[in-house]
């Protein structure tokens, strides 16, 4: 007892120690110094393919209004400068991006352009790399920019240029491309080039203007889950530690999310710092984040089948059906429970799965393409998966419906499955539908509507479950047959005790 006593009394300081830990980091990202997006790389121009053409896409960032910097460095040797052609930086506001992309020819893609700049021209005036006589869309030229050309010992010529991004519309998704479309004419040898590009939005602010707010979103929400972990944990202190299956199933969602949502608000602390995060750290904040997603899923999926809330009778039991597993979760982990075993190793194929899907997906990041996190094929297959539990909640929820119907069963029991199909069916689609409709809104704001409906409505789900499970006066309370047990909170506490047992 004094050891499970010290183990809980652990949990407690560790989820202060998180609670401390993201109020620092918070403090840090007030006080932290601004960087800009930074994108780096290397490319080399060419007259192009069937598949493409004499352009490069070097990234994209979310300007708010007014006026805004792009700065960087473009690299090349200087024995390879003299050129017969017009590498040009082209700058694209997203309600142009579909024209610039339906586009046949690099010509007719760049007048599309926001402005431009020259590559090798300086401040004053001199030219250091332009040799065509046809420049294409110059005529959008930007006249807020200031560049240097310098030469190092080794040979290697560095263009250095700030450029002024002004409007004042509304605030816009803009993408930077590099394109010399001279080459669909000449087909020239260009040198292999190299760049940093630094992006930010006005006063200096490191955040994209999709990501604006979302760190006070993400701290928000970290106080809120780890201050409400602690009271509940606080509460049970005296109780022997002997947790029914569901409350740990909760318990390891709540955890994943919380860990989730620690591991994001760090990875844009550091993001502050260099302008690129780390990978790491959002990665792993995704995969938790998608974890306790997946455990809810399978909660409610228990749910439906009616885990805690139907008594099987002997023939059910002999049956050993799909339903009986997930009415049973525990009978699938018996041995020689052969259908058993083959859907624990399902669910952990499911799960590995959904894992790799994750990484390819956030590989793609930087993809000009994507304006969401679920914005490519692997994201689209992450979508399908949660459509697919749907789809096997909703019709495990109508046959425990229909059998309880055949039994005569509680209209107690009929309504609160009734509301159960109602809010399980709302989280499971919530999700798709967000991701719906990020896809015909503008692009700067997709990335928000994504993360936010994704945060909030599992977090939503998370406080409906805590309620029911942990809570006296839920309709579960009153209804399941764990609670009889006393392995839930109120029925003595989170842990073994008497149903409705007194508290001193």
């Amino acid at each position: 007892l004094k050891l499970q006593f010290l183990y809980l009394i652990g949990t407690l300081c560790a989820s202060i120690t998180t609670m401390r830990a993201a109020l620092a980091a918070a403090l840090l990202l007030c006080s932290a110094p601004v960087a800009a997006k930074h994108v780096a790389g290397r490319f080399q121009l060419d007259a192009g393919d069937i598949n493409h053409g004499p352009e490069v896409e070097i990234g994209k960032f979310s300007f708010l209004t007014g006026t805004s910097a792009i700065k960087g460095t473009i690299s090349f040797p200087q024995k390879d400068s003299n050129w017969m052609t017009s590498p040009a930086l082209y700058l694209f506001s997203d309600d142009r991006w579909d024209d610039y992309h339906k586009a046949p020819a690099c010509m007719d893609k760049v007048t599309f352009a926001h402005e431009v700049i020259q590559i090798g021209i300086t401040t004053d005036g001199t030219q250091q790399l332009q040799r065509s006589e046809r420049n294409y869309g110059y005529q959008k030229l930007s006249k807020d920019v200031s560049a240097s050309v310098k030469v190092s010992d080794d040979g290697m010529v560095e263009w250095s240029f700030e450029w002024k991004v002004t409007h004042e519309v509304r605030t816009k998704g803009w993408i930077l491309i590099v394109a010399d479309c001279a080459l669909e004419q000449y087909n020239y040898k260009v040198a292999p080039m190299s760049y940093t590009v630094d992006m930010t939005n006005p006063g200096g602010s490191h955040l994209p203007a999709d990501e604006d707010w979302l760190p006070t979103l993400y701290f928000v929400i970290l106080i809120g889950m780890v201050a409400h972990m602690v009271l509940t944990v606080r509460a049970q202190l005296e109780e022997i530690p002997k947790i029914h299956l569901v409350v740990k199933l909760l318990g390891a969602a709540y955890f994943c999310q919380v860990g989730s949502t620690f591991l994001e608000l760090c990875h844009l602390f550091i993001y502050t710092a260099n302008g690129r995060g780390v990978f790491l750290a959002d990665f792993t904040s995704e995969v938790l984040e998608g974890l306790s997603s997946l455990v809810i899923s399978f909660v409610l999926i228990c749910l439906a089948c009616g885990w805690t809330l139907v008594e099987d009778d002997s023939s059910a039991k002999k049956s050993m059906s799909v339903a009986y597993m997930f009415r049973n979760p525990k009978a699938m982990l018996k041995t020689g429970n052969v259908l058993g075993n083959l859907m624990v190793l399902s669910i952990l194929a499911l799960v590995v799965w959904f894992m790799l899907l994750t990484f390819w997906n956030k590989l793609r990041d930087d993809e000009l393409t994507k304006f969401h996190d679920h914005d490519t094929v692997y994201g689209a297959q992450l979508i399908r998966i949660r459509l697919g539990l749907f789809m096997f909640f909703g019709g495990s929820l109508f046959f425990t419906l229909f059998k309880q119907k055949q039994r005569g069963g509680s209209p107690v029991l009929t309504s609160f499955l009734l509301k159960l199909l109602v809010v399980g069916s709302l989280w499971f689609i919530m999700f798709p539908v967000m991701v719906l409709v990020a896809n015909m809104s503008v692009h700067y704001i997709r990335h928000r509507l994504v993360v936010v409906g994704t945060i909030t409505g599992q977090t939503i789900c998370l406080g409906a479950l805590c309620h029911q499970f942990l809570s006296q006066s839920s309709t579960y309370a009153r209804l399941s047959t764990a609670w009889e047990s006393g392995m839930l909170p109120g029925a003595g506490g989170i842990f073994t005790g008497s149903k409705g047992a007194a508290r001193d």
